[in-house]
């Protein structure tokens, strides 16, 4: 019997903290992405330090999934995400099955690398990838 086996420790975490972070992230991302690609932009976006607050609010806020859609869909809706108001529009899994069915029964193959449902594919095995092999491992953590 391996005696030296650790034993685990709890970890306390603080998600709307942790999110919020990732948020600012992935802000600062589609920035950069917005400046590199203008026809992908919308202007120069809000700071987000004025959206801090509204942000923490919204992760805070403790409710079923539907709930907190609600909660990000009514900031939105308020002007309080781009200091406009603005629609988030509803996710329709449907439109994508249809997708994946159309691209199922062509006969070119080739036509899928265009669907959004493929490039949609494509960008979450990168994503995956990157977690898994760069991301968890410089944090010490190993998923096999």
């Amino acid at each position: 019997m391996n005696t030296n086996i650790p034993k685990k420790k709890r970890v306390q975490r603080n998600n709307p903290k942790h999110f919020l972070k990732g948020c600012e992230a992935l802000h600062s991302m589609f920035l950069r992405l917005g400046k590199r690609n203008p026809a992908l932009s919308a202007g120069d976006g809000v700071a987000f330090d004025k959206l801090r607050d509204t942000v923490k609010e919204i992760l805070s806020h403790e409710d079923k999934m539907e709930g907190r859609i609600g909660k990000w869909v009514n900031c939105a809706r308020g002007g309080k995400i781009r200091g406009k108001a603005f629609q988030i529009p509803p996710y329709k899994p449907e439109v994508w099955m249809k997708e994946s069915a159309t691209l199922n029964s062509s006969e070119v193959s080739v036509d899928a690398l265009k669907s959004n449902l493929y490039r949609f594919y494509q960008a979450a095995s990168i994503h995956r990838q990157y977690v898994l092999r760069e991301l968890l491992p410089e944090h010490r953590l190993v998923v096999a």
